[in-house]
């Protein structure tokens, strides 16, 4: 009896996801390097690492892939889980801090960031539960061109500087922009919105999808 013939299918499929691991540890390292070489020549920013740490809104880390609500940064006042130019809350709900929270313009019945100025952030602690890339999606508007936000994990840039859509007025609905192919690495960690240097943002959310086809986990960095 002659042995059986392997599937060519799996022995194709089996290939394909060792390359696409193979290409994901690639890149992990490459930003490894990145770091390491930038931490060593001081020169970039921190992105804002805290020394002292805020605690998650909800008590525990958001989970990563899901959706993060805008309003639900971490508790821990100014300097700690925010930074907000002005005082009071300009919109008046959900929160009685400093931060400006209005009612949605989605009509959704949630809340939003609003009055978002130049150099304001927001931070929040999150739980990545597995090294992959992701599709991330935030869902925002301005009524002026040029503005910008920038999203870094522990520190480090992960989408550049994402351009805010242009909307016809602070009530109308806003709109959802994707980055795709974004490398997180699992563990807790602290997120970090800013706004560029321009002001006045709304956000309505921020949501991290797994990247079709790619959620493989790299042996040895997924602690």
């Amino acid at each position: 009896m002659q042995p059986a013939r392997p599937c060519r299918g799996r022995v194709v499929h089996g290939i394909l996801l060792s390359a696409l691991a193979l290409v994901l540890s690639f890149a992990v390292a490459a930003q490894d390097r990145h770091v390491t070489a930038a931490g060593a020549e001081g020169a970039p920013s921190t992105g804002g690492l805290r020394a002292t740490a805020g605690t998650p809104y909800s008590g525990t880390p958001a989970p990563i892939p899901g959706r993060i609500e805008a309003e639900n940064y971490d508790r821990g006042g100014e300097g700690v889980a925010y930074h907000d130019l002005s005082e009071g809350n300009a919109g008046g709900h959900y929160r009685t801090d400093n931060v400006d929270i209005k009612i949605s313009p989605d009509g959704d019945g949630g809340y939003a960031i609003g009055w978002f100025q130049a150099g304001e952030w927001l931070e929040y602690t999150v739980n990545v539960t597995l090294t992959a890339l992701y599709d991330l999606r935030l869902r925002l508007g301005s009524i002026y061109p040029d503005r910008t936000l920038v999203l870094t994990l522990n520190g480090t840039n992960i989408a550049g500087a994402v351009a805010v859509p242009v909307v016809a007025a602070w009530d109308t609905p806003l709109v959802t922009v994707t980055v795709s192919n974004v490398l997180l690495r699992a563990g807790t960690q602290v997120l970090r919105v800013t706004v560029g240097p321009q002001d006045w943002v709304d956000l309505n959310w921020i949501d991290f999808r797994a990247h079709v086809g790619t959620m493989i986990r790299i042996a040895g960095r997924d602690q």
